[in-house]
């Protein structure tokens, strides 16, 4: 919110894929929603949980194919 990114939060590791359900009923959305008069631009950010296998390698072998 600092920097007035929007793209959304990208959330990874091993532990966020595997609790599933119970991250998706957790507060976490309304946690971070809560910004009291930032409430409506939090609250248009997307959240993202992250599911591929490698994904820092793949984005490094997107990059580097790419990369002139």
């Amino acid at each position: 919110m600092t920097l007035g990114a929007r793209g959304g939060i990208y959330i990874g590791g091993g532990i966020i894929p595997r609790l599933g359900p119970y991250f998706d009923d957790s507060p976490f959305r309304r946690r971070f929603e809560d910004k009291g008069r930032l409430h409506d631009y939090a609250a248009a950010i997307p959240t993202y949980v992250i599911l591929a296998e490698q994904p820092t390698l793949r984005g490094l072998a997107a990059f580097l194919k790419h990369a002139d």
